[in-house]
C-alpha cells in the first residue's frame, strides 16, 4: 500500500513534481544509528538536501538527485556514496563504511536554512564531476579551476567555452589563483619538487607565467622559505605586494594541523590564534591590497563544516573572523573563494548539491564584503 505521507511515489507516478520536505527515517543495518532525517529542497531535476544519521555525534551528508525512473530515485554524495529511495518508501544508503537500510515518512516542510540555498544555482552544470577553486584573469577572458587537474575555460562573447586541461597542468595540480596583475598563476601540486630530491608525499606551491602571446610558460616551485621540505603547503593566494598567503600542514610555529600563514622574501609568519584553531584552516584568499582575507575554517565559531569567514584588516593585524551568511555558506563544505578583479562577484565552490560545484554571488548581495572593497 502506498504511504500517503511519502511524496516520492507520487512524483514517480507523475502526480507531484515536488518532493521537498523533511522525512523521518528508520535506519537498519547500522549499529550507530536507528533514526535519521532526510531534508530535501528544490524541484524537478534540481533536488538536493541533507541526510542526518542520529548517531553520537550526528553524521551529516550532502546529496543531490542524479536520476529517477518508475521505481526509484537515485541521489549521489560525491563520487563515493549514494542514496536510493524506492516507491515503497524504503531505500539504501552507502558511504565510506556506512551501509544502511532506511524507511522514510514525510514529517514536515523543509528547513529554512536549506530553502535559502535553492535560488543560487551552480555556474556550470557538472553533476558528475567535482569542480573547485575558480579563479578569473583580470581581463575576464580566462577561468581556471580544479578537477583532478587544472582546467581552463575561455570567454567567447558572453559564453564560456567547454573546459579543457590547462596546458601546464598534470594530475595532482589544484587550487589555481591568478596573481593580481594576471601575469602568473599560483597553484599547488603533488608533482616532484627538484629542490627536495628525496621523494616525500607532500604538496608544494608552484607558479606558472601567463604568456603575453597566449598560452603558458614553464612551471616552477616557489622557493624556501615558503616551500619547506617534508611539509605540505597548499591553497594559496597572492597579494599585490608579492606576499603569498597559504595553508600548511605540520609547519613549525603552527598548531600542527592545517593553519594559515603569510610568506614573502623575508620569511613566513603564522597568522595567529585569532585565525587559526585546533581544527583546520585549509584555504585562504587575500584581497590584493590586503584589506581583508576570506578564510576557510572548520573550527571558528559558527562553522558547520569547512565554511568561509571574512577577516578584516585592523591596523597591522587582523580582526575577528565573521562567517559569511547564506547563500554563500551552507551546511556542506564551502571553500575556494575568489573575488574577481572588477570587484563585482564572489566565486566559490560548495558540496551542497552532493558534488563540488562552482557558484558566484554579486558582492552587492554580501554587504559586509562589499564594504571592504568600496573606496
Amino acid at each position: 500500500m502506498r504511504n500517503p505521507g511519502f511524496l516520492i511515489a507520487l512524483m514517480l507516478a507523475g502526480c507531484a513534481p515536488d518532493i521537498s520536505g523533511t522525512y523521518s527515517l528508520e535506519v537498519t543495518d547500522f549499529a550507530r544509528a536507528e533514526t535519521g532525517l532526510l531534508e530535501l529542497v528544490g524541484s524537478g531535476e534540481d533536488v538536493f538536501g541533507r541526510l542526518t544519521l542520529q548517531s553520537d555525534p550526528p553524521r551529516v551528508y550532502a546529496l543531490g538527485l542524479r536520476q529517477s525512473n518508475q521505481d526509484s530515485l537515485y541521489f549521489t554524495l560525491g563520487s563515493n556514496g549514494f542514496l536510493v529511495l524506492r516507491t515503497d518508501s524504503t531505500g539504501r544508503f552507502k558511504y565510506f563504511g556506512v551501509d544502511a537500510g532506511i524507511r522514510a515518512r514525510r514529517s514536515g516542510s523543509p528547513p529554512a536554512d536549506l530553502e535559502a540555498l535553492v535560488e543560487l544555482k551552480p555556474l556550470f552544470s557538472t553533476p558528475d564531476t567535482d569542480d573547485s577553486w575558480p579563479t578569473v584573469s583580470p581581463d575576464g577572458a580566462t577561468m581556471l579551476f580544479s578537477r583532478g587537474v587544472i582546467m581552463e575555460r575561455s570567454l567567447r562573447g558572453t559564453e564560456w567555452s567547454e573546459p579543457d586541461t590547462a596546458g601546464f597542468s598534470i594530475p595532482g595540480d589544484a587550487a589555481p589563483r591568478f596573481a593580481p596583475d594576471g601575469s602568473w598563476v599560483l597553484f599547488d601540486s603533488s608533482r616532484p619538487n627538484p629542490a627536495y630530491p628525496e621523494p616525500v608525499r607532500r604538496r608544494d606551491l608552484w607558479r606558472v607565467d601567463r604568456l603575453s602571446q597566449g598560452g603558458w610558460g614553464e612551471v616552477s616551485a616557489l622557493p624556501h622559505p615558503i616551500n619547506v621540505d617534508s611539509v605540505s603547503d597548499y591553497h594559496g593566494a597572492v597579494a599585490t605586494s608579492g606576499a603569498v598567503y597559504f595553508s600548511s600542514f605540520g609547519r613549525a610555529g603552527g598548531s600542527g594541523r592545517s593553519d594559515v600563514f603569510r610568506g614573502d622574501a623575508s620569511g613566513v609568519t603564522w597568522l595567529g590564534p585569532t585565525l587559526n584553531t585546533d581544527a583546520s584552516e585549509p584555504d585562504i584568499f587575500v584581497d590584493p591590497a590586503e584589506r581583508y582575507l576570506i578564510l576557510v575554517s572548520a573550527g571558528l565559531e559558527g562553522a558547520q563544516e569547512d565554511d568561509l569567514f571574512l577577516v578584516p584588516r585592523e591596523g597591522a593585524g587582523w580582526g575577528a573572523p565573521a562567517r559569511l551568511s547564506a547563500p554563500v555558506n551552507s551546511f556542506a563544505f564551502d571553500y575556494g573563494a575568489w573575488v574577481d578583479p572588477s570587484g563585482g562577484w564572489l566565486y566559490f565552490n560548495s558540496f551542497r548539491r552532493g558534488s563540488s560545484d562552482i557558484y558566484r554571488v554579486p558582492l552587492s548581495d554580501i554587504p559586509e564584503l562589499a564594504a571592504r572593497i568600496s573606496p
